[in-house]
């Protein structure tokens, strides 16, 4: 299976991504080789194989839910670079 470098690069258009046409045709390459490598996949019979989520079987020892004592706010921000109002301050990253 392929895919067009037409789509590719329209996919890169909607990632916003700036793509060279080497790397274009690299990334084409690339995804038809995923691509194909899915389509071998695809045709494995499994049979009578039950799906797992784990190739072992896992004895999930779990703690009881129950509340315990936590850091005070003077604790939490005790080695916050900055703070206020009992906050952590952040440095802007979205523009107004």
């Amino acid at each position: 299976m392929s895919i067009q470098r037409t789509t590719v690069h329209r996919v890169a258009e909607l990632a916003r991504l700036e793509l060279s046409d080497d790397e274009l045709d690299q990334l084409t390459a690339d995804i038809g080789e995923v691509l194909d490598y899915v389509a071998k996949l695809e045709s494995i019979e499994f049979g009578e194989i039950e799906p797992t989520s784990h190739p072992l079987e896992l004895d999930a020892r779990m703690r009881p839910d129950e509340a315990q004592p936590s850091a005070t706010n003077e604790q939490a921000l005790a080695n916050a670079p900055a703070d206020a109002q009992q906050m952590f301050l952040v440095p802007r990253i979205i523009s107004e």
